[in-house]
């Protein structure tokens, strides 16, 4: 009767330290913000990948003449 008297006592606060933290979770709002901001980093990576692969064929082009 003790044993299970104390994992209940466990069990609830193993519950209650796990959902303290879901309080601490980060709004849709900033969720939303950081999405947008690693959509534009994204984005810039994209376009220096572009660039360099088309300075990279050039250079081969050139090497050709």
């Amino acid at each position: 009767m003790r044993i299970n008297l104390f994992r209940g006592r466990l069990c609830a606060a193993l519950c209650l330290v796990s959902f303290g933290g879901a309080a601490k979770a980060a709004t849709l709002d900033d969720v939303m913000a950081r999405l947008d901001k690693i959509e534009k980093e994204n984005a810039e990576l994209r376009q220096k990948v572009r660039s360099l692969s088309a300075a990279k064929t050039r250079s081969r082009c050139a090497g050709r003449e």
